[in-house]
């Protein structure tokens, strides 16, 4: 799913900006 790796990088790579808190469990939700 390259969908999801990209949430995870963009989540990754500014973990301290408040990008979107939904896309936390989103990528934490999917297996």
């Amino acid at each position: 799913l390259p969908k999801r790796r990209a949430n995870d990088s963009k989540g990754r790579i500014s973990p301290g900006q408040p990008v979107h808190p939904s896309r936390f469990p989103i990528r934490e939700i999917p297996p």
